[in-house]
């Protein structure tokens, strides 16, 4: 959480430095407020363990797609400000929104992640052929070159992304069928001694190799 209060804070800055004026600054003060609520939530339901209902899914989904929705109002803005900063800046942004939403735990629910995804990567394939549609004189190559860099970028991100979450979840299952294969060895050690057998008893050691 501190960390992407202090990443809004930054963008925030930047985007002040580019485009002038407070609207920027705004932004980021709504969005660490944003940033601060979302992390709590999912830290709840992850922590609680709570099984996401249809109704509950809905109303994550809702909300990741309305504070998603506010987030791209500023890689949006960044973008029709002319400046090649602010259009760095705006890819950069989009593509950081698309991967945020699939995070792991809750949030990370396919339906959740597709709907806090849609905004930017929405925005992301529309903003650039829009204003080169609009503008008297047109540079459709930045825009293709936009939509298919960007668009690559987040697939390829957000896939490694899922791919590392995926091996920490099979390592924590692997981890914790270890850890009950020893308990249950310590315990038959406790109901049989080994003075009964005249052999030592004793629980093997839990070794467990991280791969991937």
């Amino acid at each position: 959480m501190p960390v992407s209060i202090a990443l809004a804070i930054l963008i925030g800055g930047v985007a002040a430095a580019i485009m002038g004026g407070t609207g920027a600054a705004g932004w980021a003060a709504i969005m660490s407020l944003l940033a601060a609520f979302d992390a709590e939530l999912y830290r709840r339901l992850d922590t609680a363990d709570v099984r996401l209902g249809v109704k509950l899914r809905a109303g994550l989904a809702a909300w990741a797609f309305l504070s998603s929705l506010f987030y791209t109002l500023l890689p949006i803005a960044l973008w029709f400000s002319g400046e090649a900063a602010g259009a760095a800046a705006a890819m950069v942004l989009w593509v950081a929104g698309v991967v945020h939403a699939f995070g792991p735990g809750a949030c990370g629910a396919l339906p959740i992640a597709l709907a806090g995804a849609a905004p930017p990567a929405l925005s992301l394939l529309l903003t650039p052929p829009l204003m080169a549609a609009f503008s008297a004189r047109p540079d459709w190559n930045l825009a293709i070159i936009a939509v298919i860099g960007g668009a690559a970028l987040a697939v390829y991100v957000t896939q490694s992304r899922m791919s590392a979450a995926e091996a920490e979840r099979a390592f924590r299952e692997a981890a914790g069928s270890l850890a009950r294969m020893r308990a249950a060895a310590n315990a038959a050690c406790t109901i049989k001694p080994a003075a009964d057998t005249g052999n030592e008893c004793v629980a093997p050691p839990l070794q467990l190799k991280k791969t991937g």
